[in-house]
């Protein structure tokens, strides 16, 4: 399962809610001002691949289309769109989707010992506000028992 969220019912879980399906593509620190332009508002219609000029390319298992410069692209059914509320019960102009990966598509460049190495592909990580950072090092901090 794989989650995102929207402030406001935008395009993208908008297109998910209606169509049922969507497609995760991993961004990175190359593909970041392309990520950017994808989230413009766009008039309705409009094909946000073009305008944020990125390679499309067609999915195997969903109708959406995957970027295909991706390092790694989750095919995905919807399986719930959420309208979050505040702890006051009030509703809020926030949605959460939730999708089942169906279908995936790994550039085995960024395969290391047969996992997937984020620090390779330079994967972007938001922050909050305005601020991203990318992933250059990992760690792994196991649990306690």
């Amino acid at each position: 399962m794989i989650a995102f969220s929207s402030e406001g019912l935008k395009d993208t879980p908008r297109n998910a809610r209606d169509m049922g399906e969507f497609v995760f593509n991993l961004a990175t620190e190359s593909s970041a001002e392309q990520m950017n332009r994808s989230s413009e508002r766009l008039p309705e219609g409009h094909d946000e691949f073009v305008h944020a000029q990125t390679p499309a390319g067609p999915s195997q298992v969903v109708r959406p289309p995957r970027v295909l410069g991706s390092p790694a692209s989750l095919e995905c059914i919807v399986t719930d769109v959420v309208q979050l509320r505040a702890n006051s019960g009030r509703e809020l102009d926030t949605y959460l989707v939730i999708g089942e990966v169906v279908g995936v598509h790994i550039n085995e460049a960024f395969v290391t010992e047969g996992r997937f190495d984020t620090a390779k592909a330079q994967v972007l990580a938001r922050c909050g506000y305005h601020d991203y950072t990318v992933v250059r090092e990992i760690f792994q901090m196991l649990r306690p028992e």
